[in-house]
């Protein structure tokens, strides 16, 4: 009856998921979201999954380099992380595959966050929210220092903007 999270990991080979990385880097995750208030004390409010999603090479591409993972996940732009089709299709994908989670549905699909893990340590972050509710929280493993490495992009990504749907207190674009 808990608030659902699927943490998913993109550019992840067979390989990697042998050898743990992504499991590893799945659990560390959850223990990052977790680690401050008010998660920390509601941590048994929540079901936390997983799915396990092969990609055919190791990593994360950029504008410049392709790498073949299971959601197209692409560093744009330094900060922007996200799949390589503009109509929305990688968007699309991630959120049917987060459906085949235990207690997740299309019907409560904008109940849910998804955390996606890129398997790359450049910093960057995003936070996709739909209309519906749903998020998709992109949390690369920055080795940056607080509050720019990996936990404070999961803090702030997920946290923040995908489950709290709060909006960033800067701006980008000097427009209405």
């Amino acid at each position: 009856d808990g608030v659902n999270i699927v943490i998913l990991g993109d550019g992840y080979n067979a390989k990697d998921i042998s050898e743990g990385k992504l499991m590893s880097d799945v659990k560390q995750t959850m223990e990052y979201y977790f680690a401050i208030q008010p998660y920390k004390a509601y941590r048994d409010y929540f079901n936390v999954y997983t799915g396990i999603s092969v990609s055919a090479e190791s990593g994360i591409g950029s504008v410049n380099t392709i790498i073949n993972n299971r959601f197209n996940t692409t560093a744009k732009g330094g900060v922007t992380l996200g799949g390589r089709n503009t109509d929305g299709s990688d968007y699309k994908t991630i959120l049917n595959y987060a459906c085949k989670a235990p207690t997740i549905s299309e019907s409560n699909i904008g109940e849910t966050l998804v955390i996606m893990v890129p398997n790359t340590s450049d910093y960057g972050g995003i936070a996709y929210m739909y209309d519906d509710g749903s998020a998709i929280a992109y949390c690369p493993k920055s080795n940056y220092g607080y509050p720019l490495d990996w936990r404070g992009v999961i803090q702030h990504e997920a946290g923040g903007h995908g489950f709290g749907k709060l909006g960033d207190e800067y701006i980008y674009h000097n427009e209405f």
